[in-house]
């Protein structure tokens, strides 16, 4: 799948890399040989093409994390997981390996004419949306709710009307 923020499918024929495959990467060469000592792990993308595939993708590094000894917040940047339901079915997972929570950034970019410059999922919803699956989000068990924000797409006042709006729903995470 192409990222849904780019206009361009730039790396379209680079699959998402799978789980055991990621982790077999991380510890090639041996300098790595637990993640005992690490705080977080990071899935940053908006190439899953489903919810459900990137609900069984995070699931699976929840699992081979914690044999690897991972106890650390697992960090979802993207915007696939926009139901209260799949989080909670993630979250399952993670208290179940004994993670210490989740970690999620809702992918926003910007504020206004999402429509015309985002392609794909990204590209159907508005600043009003992303409001409304923020707020179901924000009654799940998470460590932390945060949205992206990408300064300089928005004028001042649409950033700040934006940013205004979503002050006592989630914390920004400024790229």
């Amino acid at each position: 799948f192409d990222c849904d923020f780019c206009q361009y499918p730039l790396y379209s024929h680079q699959p998402n890399v799978d789980p055991e495959t990621g982790f077999k990467l991380v510890f090639t060469g041996g300098a790595i040989k637990s993640l005992d000592d690490f705080d977080e792990l990071a899935v940053v993308t908006g190439c899953f093409g489903s919810a459900k595939v990137c609900i069984d993708h995070l699931k699976n590094v929840a699992r081979l994390s914690a044999r690897y000894g991972f106890r650390g917040k697992l960090m979802y940047m993207g915007v696939e997981l926009r139901q209260r339901d799949e989080i909670e079915d993630l979250m399952n997972v993670i208290h179940e390996e004994g993670l210490s929570g989740l970690r999620l950034v809702f992918t926003i970019e910007f504020f206004e004419n999402r429509s015309q410059f985002m392609r794909g999922p990204k590209g159907t919803f508005d600043l009003d949306d992303a409001i409304n699956y923020l707020q179901e989000l924000s009654e799940c068990d998470l460590a932390s709710l945060e949205y992206s924000y990408i300064p300089g797409f928005d004028n001042l006042a649409a950033f700040y009307d934006g940013a205004k709006r979503l002050r006592s729903i989630a914390l920004p995470h400024l790229c």
